[in-house]
């Protein structure tokens, strides 16, 4: 990984160093109650948003 910084992948907002910018991670863990990884929780939100996204059509 470059030390380059980039914009965060979450907010699309912020300067990050990481993959996402501190205010994020930190909001990530918060929601989790710190229980697990930022990466983990930014994993799980993804997998939701993917959820959310998805359309059954009923015959």
């Amino acid at each position: 990984m470059d030390n380059k910084e980039r914009i965060c992948s979450r907010c699309r907002k912020n300067i990050a160093t990481e993959e996402i910018c501190p205010t994020c991670i930190s909001e990530l863990l918060e929601l989790h109650n710190y229980r697990i990884g930022w990466a983990m929780a930014l994993e799980i939100e993804r997998e939701e948003r993917e959820g959310e996204n998805i359309s059954i059509e009923i015959q």
